[in-house]
């Protein structure tokens, strides 16, 4: 059997529009192992959080998806909706930026906590709430009981977040999608639900797919790293290949862009431009227009991915020779 729990083949996300098409993922693919913690990087606006929504056939109309997707061996492209209905939240659970928009503000965190357990584990409604509660518990949410009795509105932020970290574990999914769960968080508590997630995928073997631009995220919590730019991965390697000999020159910008302790006293990098636009994304190689190594192959010419060293892959024309 493959050790690869959720695999990604040739993805590609369009959103038709008057004129032009937004291609939001174009080709994209990687495969994330049984109980790893891989992280997904980039920019804002180069296809992370659409990837995500793919995985569990969530993308929005008028939205097209083509290429394969699959979970535990079975294919999400063009499922059913029963089959969609199973593996949301049964194989694959998602954590959202933000959750007091994920929530429904006219339940109650334990209806709607026992409402999607009764989905896709055999209990009844006493029997869900026991569930919850231990979910609650196990997110080390004080009174639980008090909890699933509240509103959404009357939690903080940091108290939200753990309540959606509860709910998707609750339903012992095989896959943790986390889309930047801490960006709406202080840095206390980020750190807090940082360390929470790494705990949980030690503990139940869970497999993580998290998707963040903090670097500092990365390094603490992520077995392996793939850097997206425009809607494709241009680099996927170890985390600690990927933040000390990284090949792409975007990956380098991205690590020279963000405060590194032991680095001393150095002025942080900045990468030119802007992410370009995906209703007319550049020919060649899409960080061309952004990349002081740009020779004119790199205009014209799409690069091929090739492996530089063990699971080591990098999409550049010159990255053997700029590592």
């Amino acid at each position: 059997m493959s050790d690869v729990v959720l695999e990604i083949r040739d993805l590609r996300v369009e959103f038709p529009e008057l004129g032009r098409s937004v291609q939001a993922v174009r080709g994209c693919g990687f495969g994330v192992r049984y109980g790893e913690v891989l992280g997904l990087i980039g920019e804002s606006g180069c296809g992370k959080s659409v990837t995500a929504l793919a995985c569990l056939g969530l993308v929005p109309p008028p939205g097209r998806v083509h290429g394969s997707i699959i979970v535990d061996g079975e294919e999400v492209i063009g499922a059913s909706r029963k089959a969609l209905a199973d593996l949301r939240g049964g194989k694959v659970a998602m954590i959202f930026q933000n959750p007091g928009k994920a929530l429904n503000p006219f339940f109650t965190v334990g209806r709607q906590m026992t409402d999607v357990i009764r989905v896709h584990r055999p209990v009844d409604r006493s029997g869900a709430r026991d569930l919850a509660i231990e979910a609650l518990e196990l997110v080390r949410l004080p009174d639980p009981r008090v909890v699933l009795g509240k509103y959404p509105h009357q939690l903080s932020g940091g108290q939200l977040q753990r309540v959606m970290v509860a709910m998707a574990v609750s339903c012992d999914p095989l896959i943790l999608i986390a889309d930047e769960p801490t960006t709406a968080l202080d840095v206390t508590i980020q750190g807090q639900i940082i360390v929470l997630i790494r705990d949980l995928a030690q503990s139940r073997g869970l497999t993580v797919l998290f998707i963040t631009h903090d670097q500092g995220v990365v390094a603490s919590l992520c077995d392996r790293v793939a850097v997206m730019y425009a809607g494709r991965i241009v680099e996927m390697g170890s985390s600690d290949v990927l933040f000390n000999r990284p090949a792409h020159p975007y990956t380098r910008k991205l690590m020279l862009t963000a405060p590194r302790l032991g680095r001393g006293k150095t002025d942080l990098d900045v990468i030119p431009g802007q992410v370009p636009d995906m209703r007319a994304p550049p020919e060649g190689c899409a960080f061309h227009t952004r990349c002081s190594h740009a020779l004119e192959l790199c205009r014209k010419v799409s690069p091929l991915t090739e492996t530089l060293d063990g699971d080591h892959t990098v999409s550049c024309h010159r990255a053997k020779e700029l590592v």
